[in-house]
């Protein structure tokens, strides 16, 4: 591959000198330890690419080497207490001496190689470190299911990704304890905000390996420190990740179970309340509805009374009506219609002279007199009227005038108040 073109490809595929730079920082603290432990201390960074880690080891006064076999990745760089050099790094390896280095690193450079060279880098890396030397490897970490299923072919020069568990045992098998593994570069996430989508691709993108070379004799506090520092193991796995993912949602569930159990006792309550009522109500409807029943079979037979006694009027009424017919058509009411009408006249007497003595016990003479003058009129007119009652009649029907119509309402009201008396 055409060297100037990786190089652009780095650029845009990693990011810039300074956010590397930025990444890198995390091995500041380890660094610092192993200058202080061992005072002078030799460097080399293989595969070092644009030279930000070797820069970074620089800037904490521990002099370097940066081995790249990428000459445009190097072009041009200088800077003070790092050398470059050009060259395949396994036989760059293998042409130092043992226990030559203190720190050797490879950021992103063993998945660009095949297993068995990766193999042989490891035993090189074994052999050229001193006692108590510490090797960072850092790769594409395979625990993220986008990286090892999509981004980490993005790279063309990419062979196989190596996941920690197998890149610990190539360390573990030889000379070398306090292997740890360090998850990097993942986003910032809240445990109790873990969500499925940051499950698949929220497990941190690279993972390093930092690994201390077996030593006959330690350095007291110092050495626990390192030790400490390189066992804090930072970022999650797609295990952590997905227990937290589950320790979430039986969170939710426990509340949603929780809300839900509260939901149902309060509906539960409410339905005993409403059922309640509905059965108070039922029962007081039901009372009503058999009162009113009672009432009804009770109108009912009064209404069946009432027609019978109707009934019985009603037969009663036509036998009286057919006996009154036939007294009123017998011999013996046509014979008796003369001592009837004289029981009537007697009557109408009787009734005159009782109302002559009162009239003239409780009036005085004035009253009494002008009383009944006016009665005395009102028979004459009496009689006037039925001698003449075929004039009257001639008067209504003829043109006599104003006069005679007249004199024939007053003859009717003489009448009137005559059968009110």
């Amino acid at each position: 591959m055409e060297e100037f073109f990786y190089k652009r490809f780095e650029e845009g595929h990693r990011g810039l000198p300074e956010e590397i730079k930025k990444r890198l920082g995390v091995y500041k603290p380890v660094l610092s330890l192993i200058k202080e432990n061992f005072g002078e201390v030799r460097f080399v960074d293989l595969g070092c690419g644009r030279g930000e880690f070797v820069e970074i080891a620089a800037s904490l006064g521990i002099d370097g080497i940066g081995v790249d076999c990428n000459s445009a990745m190097m072009d041009g760089k200088k800077t003070v207490g790092v050398t470059f050099v050009q060259a395949n790094i396994q036989n760059w390896l293998k042409s130092q001496n043992d226990q030559q280095f203190h720190i050797v690193s490879a950021i992103h450079v063993l998945e660009h190689l095949s297993f068995e060279d990766t193999i042989d880098v490891v035993k090189e890396i074994e052999r050229v470190l001193v006692p108590g030397g510490l090797v960072i490897i850092e790769t594409p970490n395979p625990e993220n299911i986008i990286v090892a299923g999509c981004n980490f072919y993005t790279d063309p020069t990419h062979e196989k990704p190596i996941p920690p568990s197998l890149l610990s045992y190539l360390f573990s098998d030889g000379d070398f304890k306090w292997v740890s593994v360090w998850r990097l570069n993942g986003p910032l996430l809240e445990k109790e905000k873990i969500t499925l989508l940051d499950v698949l691709g929220g497990v941190s993108p690279d993972y390093s390996l930092l690994a201390l070379k077996k030593s006959s004799n330690g350095s007291g506090s110092l050495d626990y420190k390192l030790k400490a520092l390189i066992g804090k193991s930072p970022g999650y796995d797609l295990n952590q990740l997905g227990l937290f993912f589950e320790t979430r949602f039986a969170n939710e569930f426990s509340k949603l179970k929780f809300t839900t159990y509260q939901s149902v006792s309060a509906a539960n309550e409410l339905l005993d309340t409403v059922s309640g009522d509905f059965k108070k109500i039922s029962g007081d409807f039901n009372r009503r509805i058999e009162l009113l029943s009672n009432n009804l079979d009770k109108t009912i037979m009064q209404l069946s009374e009432t027609n019978d006694r109707l009934y019985r009027v009603e037969e009663l009424n036509t036998k009286a009506q057919e006996e009154l017919r036939l007294v009123l058509h017998s011999r013996s009411w046509k014979i008796t219609k003369p001592l009837r009408l004289l029981n009537r006249i007697g009557l109408r007497i009787t009734q005159i002279i009782k109302n002559f003595f009162f009239n003239f016990k409780t009036l005085s003479l004035e009253e009494f007199i002008s009383l009944y003058k006016i009665k005395i009129i009102k028979i004459f007119i009496s009689w006037k009227m039925i001698s003449k009652s075929s004039d009257i009649a001639s008067w209504g029907n003829g043109s006599t005038g104003v006069s005679a119509s007249r004199y024939l309402k007053i003859v009717k009201r003489h009448s009137k108040e005559k059968k009110n008396d």
